[in-house]
């Protein structure tokens, strides 16, 4: 079963505090040697205003040495079951730019099993490894999971 955790983060304060809060000690659980070789900063990008609450993005993280981005936007759930997006853009310019930022976007329902999804994707991009988005016929994304420490799940259709 999928745990959505702070459901309520847009409409209280003390929850979208406890949702940025959890984004960061997920982003610790990546390995300090990785962060700091590559100078990963936090916060990156920002909402444009202090008193803009809306979740985009809720958390986010820079590294120079990478010239690659991290920005996580979380969603209001609409229903059960899993919810994760993930693709890579470019931030600052084209993808020709030198000066463009590869980012790493993910989007979705804050739950158990959409943190460690994210985490999974977080940390190979974080030490610099590349990541292979896939998809099905229907144009689904496929999520091959080949990390020991994320165990198989099987919700809503979508193999994580």
């Amino acid at each position: 079963m999928i745990n959505n955790l702070f459901p309520h983060f847009l409409e209280v304060p003390e929850e979208y505090w406890l949702s940025e809060r959890h984004w960061q000690v997920l982003w610790e659980r990546i390995e300090l040697f990785d962060r700091e070789t590559h100078r990963w900063t936090h916060p990156w990008v920002g909402t444009g205003s202090p008193d803009i609450k809306d979740g985009n993005p809720i958390f986010s993280a820079y590294s120079p040495v990478l010239g690659r981005g991290v920005r996580v936007i979380q969603n209001e759930p609409v229903g059960p079951g899993l919810d994760i997006q993930a693709w890579l853009d470019t931030f600052g310019g084209d993808i020709t730019d030198p000066d463009r930022i590869h980012e790493l976007v993910i989007s979705c329902t804050l739950s158990d099993v959409a943190s460690e999804i994210a985490l999974w994707l977080l940390s190979p991009w974080a030490r610099g490894e590349s990541i292979a988005m896939r998809y099905d016929e229907a144009g689904l994304p496929l999520l091959t999971v080949q990390h020991r420490a994320f165990r198989r799940v099987r919700t809503s259709g979508v193999a994580a």
